[in-house]
């Protein structure tokens, strides 16, 4: 038997909780488990010396580097989908920004004043109107012969 061998004590592994049926996160019980029965086995478990070193494997392996490399993509992804977003906006703003600006409006504004007050006055001289278009017209015109006529 190993010198580390505590199957009387409490464990390191085991969690400090004042419920023992609460349970743990699932994705570390089974690991939580084995290290139990490791240490229960009286297997040397890891000096605190090559924690550290454990650790800067661990950071240099290809997976962990995948991991890495998939979390820039995600945030250049999420990055380049804003800019996205920003530029159709700018499109949609340039689209409808000829009728949003305050001088077109204003343009407008007085074009359909203007052709209101001239409809307001045909509307009031309607009368004379219709008077004069009953009249014959009388006045220079341009004499037009019956031959010219095919």
């Amino acid at each position: 038997m190993s010198r580390d061998h505590t199957p009387n004590r409490m464990s390191r592994f085991r969690p400090q909780v004042s419920n023992p049926w609460e349970s743990d996160s699932r994705a570390v019980t089974a690991i939580r488990n084995c290290l139990i029965l490791a240490e229960q086995m009286g297997l040397r478990t890891m000096p605190k010396e090559n924690e550290q070193s454990c650790a800067e494997h661990l950071a240099n392996l290809p997976s962990t580097k995948l991991i890495e490399v998939q979390k820039e993509v995600s945030s250049k992804t999420e990055t380049l989908y804003q800019l996205q977003r920003n530029i159709a906006a700018h499109v949609h703003d340039k689209e409808a920004g000829d009728f949003l600006q305050v001088k077109n409006i204003e343009y407008r504004i007085n074009m359909i004043t203007e052709l209101c007050s001239d409809l307001d006055k045909v509307m009031q001289n309607t009368e004379a109107l219709v008077h004069r278009l009953r009249k014959p017209f009388v006045g220079s015109f341009i004499k037009i012969d019956a031959r010219y006529h095919k």
